[in-house]
């Protein structure tokens, strides 16, 4: 009880003094929130709240605060998304035109681009369509694999990190 009394006095004597001194209101609030058991009035009395509206008078929103300092926008650092490449894997049983026309509708390929692919799949066992995003490779992986399985043929499409 009687460091509680010490205390109201302390923020009395200091809400009194701070007429000279303007201080920000959220101050006082911390200074009282930090008083458990306190009822507000025994705080602050109408001397007190006049006082509050004298520092709070003193602001001006619309006016540059800043006192001349220079505050320079930063630029976000972006960086480039990781890229897959999408791939075909060779099988002995997907005849090769339905490799081409999947190259060509899926991968945008003109025939004779994707006849070379489509000869690389079947010479070296795999062969790349293209370089893409992780959600664009996983999409067209997807898409390659599920019209395969729809025309009942064996061909696997996967992606592996570039």
């Amino acid at each position: 009880m009687l460091v509680k009394k010490v205390q109201q006095r302390k923020v009395k004597t200091w809400l009194k003094a701070s007429v000279l001194q303007p201080v920000p209101f959220v101050f006082l609030f911390v200074i009282y929130l930090g008083l458990k058991y306190t009822n507000i009035g025994t705080i602050l009395n109408t001397q007190s709240i006049f006082v509050y509206l004298v520092i709070m008078s003193d602001f001006d929103r619309f006016k540059d605060n800043d006192d001349g300092l220079a505050v320079e926008e930063a630029k976000p650092k972006l960086k480039r998304p990781p890229l897959y490449k999408v791939i075909l894997l060779n099988d002995d049983f997907t005849p090769m035109d339905f490799v081409i026309e999947i190259l060509m509708d899926f991968f945008a390929m003109t025939e004779q681009k994707a006849t070379q692919v489509m000869l690389q799949i079947h010479t070296q066992g795999v062969g790349v369509c293209g370089t893409y995003s992780k959600d664009v490779a996983e999409t067209k992986v997807y898409i390659v694999n599920d019209y395969s399985r729809e025309h009942q043929h064996p061909l696997m499409c996967s992606m592996e990190a570039v």
